[in-house]
């Protein structure tokens, strides 16, 4: 067994209308010093992002996801950053690609990854939407996760456009959507700089400067 000593460098993206605000200053405050884990030669990326979800104070859904933990926590090398698109892979190769054996530097994002915008909980689903959508073609849709599990759907209907959640969950989450769209809406609008939606099925194109109608 060894010791990894891991530092951070935060990206604070939390604002007041995100889930876990209250823990904002106590995270930042977590994430200012190194932390130590304890690692085997079997020991995954896995185990160590984990043990610091684990390890950070209050939130306890602060890692969700595959897809959370690879957009959340980033390898940052000789000030450059690299995604761990794999985080099964033994932390051991990771460590030998650093040329390293006691010493990781990540970049932490507070909050939600990637511009997201969190816009409620429902029986431990996350929804958020992502403020980057200029080069998405598809309809106004809001991203939910519960556990490693991830979808999205359409902000109009309420159906599941890609992705997966257990039946329950997208039965729930699709409940949610539909009884919520025009808040919803109101908060795509918003918060992302994709289609502006005014009216089901037509969208402003901002690249076209037009209107367009998007089939449901």
């Amino acid at each position: 067994m060894n010791d990894l000593i891991i530092s951070f460098d935060v990206d604070d993206n939390m604002d007041e209308d995100d889930h876990g605000f209250d823990f904002r200053e106590e995270l930042c405050s977590f994430f200012s010093s190194s932390i130590r884990f304890t690692y085997t030669e079997n020991s995954t990326i896995r185990d160590m992002l984990n043990f610091i979800c684990k390890s950070a104070p209050c939130d306890p859904n602060f890692g969700f996801s595959d897809q959370g933990l690879r957009n959340r926590f980033i390898l940052v090398v000789d000030g450059a950053y690299k995604n761990f698109q794999n985080i099964d892979v033994k932390l051991t190769n990771i460590l030998s690609y650093l040329n390293s054996s006691n010493r990781i530097h990540l970049s932490v994002t507070i909050g939600y990854p990637g511009g997201g915008v969190g816009v409620g909980d429902f029986h431990g689903i996350r929804f958020f939407i992502n403020s980057n959508e200029s080069n998405h073609m598809g309809r106004a849709h809001v991203h939910a996760e519960y556990g490693d599990d991830s979808a999205s759907y359409d902000i109009l209907n309420g159906t599941r456009i890609c992705g997966y959640l257990p039946p329950k969950q997208d039965k729930l989450a699709q409940k949610a959507i539909t009884e919520n769209s025009q808040f919803l809406l109101h908060e795509w609008n918003e918060c992302s700089n994709g289609f502006k939606v005014f009216q089901e099925g037509y969208c402003y194109n901002p690249s076209q400067k037009k209107m367009e109608y998007v089939k449901l």
